[in-house]
């Protein structure tokens, strides 16, 4: 039994959870460890892959060469779902989290070798799951390690209309009260209300572990209306 990884822990504190890091390094967060989490759920481990790039290899395509090496995964386990972030240490890295079967290191160097003349590869299957993403944004992308950053993802890393799923928690757990009372923004013409951040990923988290269990999230047409079943 894979101990499942909670988006949530790491929302104990909604302040802690909106502070911790950068707008886009929380936007990253979310999207990898929204994938452990459904990814936990079905019960498998998430292996954390690293791909770097040899100092004769810098003018290679390191994101072309990936699908390469994706699809020799997906021929010899088939599947391989992951979730990238392509950084520029050193010559470029690929910082991967990934579901697909057991993949040995000398198999993986070899074939990165071949494909991007670039031996140096790791590959774990970390015991905390929990911590996967974390690490990986505080190691990599919330320093001054590198200072470019992009993320990439397979469909089924995640599930169609994932993000638009995600915008209607956030909207389905705005509040007010007297100590957050709503703001009023002149540019959208509209009250912005805050959110209850805690509630939004506990709904999130019930999607996931519906989706991971083959139900297919339906969104209406009507906006914002659409996790009345998902509780």
């Amino acid at each position: 039994m894979v101990k499942q990884s909670k988006l949530v822990s790491y929302a104990k504190s909604p302040k802690n959870f909106l502070n911790c890091y950068a707008p886009k390094t929380k936007r990253y967060f979310h999207r990898l460890q929204s994938g452990v989490y459904k990814w936990n759920c079905k019960n498998e481990k998430v292996k954390f892959i690293s791909l770097t790039t040899a100092p004769n290899a810098s003018e290679r395509n390191i994101m072309k060469d990936l699908r390469k090496l994706v699809a020799r995964i997906k021929s010899k386990n088939g599947k391989m779902e992951y979730c990238a972030v392509r950084t520029n240490e050193g010559y470029g890295v690929i910082h991967l989290l990934c579901a697909t079967a057991y993949i040995s290191q000398k198999w993986l160097s070899y074939n990165w070798n071949e494909i991007h003349k670039s031996p140096i590869v790791d590959i774990r299957i970390m015991k905390n799951q929990q911590g996967l993403s974390n690490y990986l944004c505080s190691q990599y992308l919330n320093s001054q390690k590198c200072s470019f950053t992009y993320l990439s993802y397979t469909a089924k890393w995640l599930f169609p209309n994932a993000i638009k799923c995600w915008k209607i928690a956030l909207e389905k757990s705005r509040y007010w009260n007297a100590k957050n009372p709503p703001r009023f923004n002149p540019m959208l013409q509209s009250w912005i209300y805050s959110v209850d951040i805690k509630k939004a990923i506990q709904l999130w988290n019930n999607m996931l572990k519906k989706v991971a269990n083959g139900i297919s999230p339906v969104l209406p047409d009507t906006k914002y209306k659409s996790l009345s079943d998902y509780g």
